[in-house]
């Protein structure tokens, strides 16, 4: 039988005031597992780094996305497969500023998620943790 902490007996009584309706669950990214992942498989042996960014910081330091029907279509549906539990790619921003998750970003940032997974191939989010920590 595992041994009881404060930790997991806090994660518990979480999940159960969810479950009750108490609290809220609280909205993650669905990374998708690394092998799955359309590219970017190979980032770490390229100089890649995954940091845990909020959405609204990747959004103000890539190019402006312009909200107009195509996108707000995209952005729904984005929302709509967080929501659903589907998986979804990293975000990323190579050393010269290209990106893509610009879609993903605001979903995320409307569907109230804190950090979003972010491949930096440059030094854009240094300062930011790690994803696995």
């Amino acid at each position: 039988m595992p041994t009881v902490t404060s930790h997991n007996k806090a994660e518990f009584d979480r999940k159960e005031m969810e479950k009750r309706g108490q609290i809220k669950k609280k909205k993650t990214y669905p990374i998708a597992p690394e092998g799955t992942w359309y590219g970017e498989g190979t980032y770490k042996k390229e100089g890649g780094v995954m940091r845990k960014v909020p959405p609204q910081d990747y959004i103000n330091k890539v190019a402006p996305l312009k909200i107009d029907d195509e996108s707000r279509e995209n952005i729904d549906l984005l929302k709509e497969h967080i929501e659903s539990g589907k998986h979804l790619d990293p975000l990323l921003i190579r050393k010269n500023g290209k990106e893509d998750g610009r879609h993903r970003a605001y979903a995320a940032k409307e569907l109230g998620i804190s950090h979003v997974p972010v491949i930096d191939y440059g030094d854009h989010f240094k300062t930011y943790k790690n994803w696995d920590d």
